[in-house]
């Protein structure tokens, strides 16, 4: 399973990688601390999940899963954002992706995708 991490939070970034590497070997993972970071990636290699947080330092990580939505229709994709429940509710309801609170929910999250790679 490729998975495509975007935050801008080195903590937040190294914290993911380290669980999901852990957990299992068959997981490739690639960080981007930005949007146009992602976008590079996401034109060299395809991904099976694209994980990323709504306050990106060039962009907002909503748009950019919506561009995944649209144009990479094979990648699944989630949100992961520091940020109230309503605010996570009005982004589920107006995406239709999981959303996940940072940080209080990466357990959570974190078996989401494990369920999802188990379901590819």
């Amino acid at each position: 399973m490729n998975i495509l991490l975007v935050d801008s939070s080195v903590q937040h970034l190294n914290r993911l990688v380290k669980a999901l590497k852990m957990n299992s070997l068959s997981i490739n993972v690639m960080v981007a601390m930005t949007a146009s970071e992602a976008y590079e990636f996401l034109a060299m290699q395809s991904y099976d999940l694209i994980v990323s947080d709504i306050n990106l330092p060039d962009e907002s990580g909503v748009s950019l899963v919506r561009h995944v939505k649209s144009n990479y229709p094979g990648t699944k994709a989630i949100i992961y954002a520091n940020t109230d429940k309503e605010t996570l509710v009005f982004l589920k309801r107006q995406t239709g992706l999981k959303c996940f609170e940072k940080p209080t929910e990466f357990d959570k999250m974190i078996g989401f995708i494990f369920k999802t790679k188990a379901k590819n």
